[in-house]
C-alpha cells in the first residue's frame, strides 16, 4: 500500500503518512508492528529494528496525534 515504509525510500512513507494523518479528524492513532518477519502479514509490515529507530520513528513521532 502507499503507507508501507520501505527503508531505501522513506521520503515516500513519510508523504504518504503525512497526507494520511492530516485527513484524520482523530486525536490519537496508534500504529501496530509485527514482532518479527515471521508474524508479519503477506503483504508486509515488518520494519527491522534499526530502521524502526533511524528513520520510521523521526516521521511518526512528531506528529500530535
Amino acid at each position: 500500500g502507499a503507507c508501507n515504509f520501505v527503508s531505501n525510500n522513506p521520503t515516500s512513507f513519510k508523504n504518504s503518512w503525512s497526507q494520511w494523518i492530516n485527513s484524520m479528524s482523530t486525536k490519537k492513532v496508534f500504529v501496530g508492528l509485527p514482532a518479527s518477519s515471521s508474524n508479519a502479514a503477506p503483504s508486509g509490515g515488518f520494519v527491522e529494528a534499526q530502521d524502526l529507530i533511524n528513520q520510521l520513528l523521526p516521521i511518526v513521532k512528531p506528529s500530535p496525534k
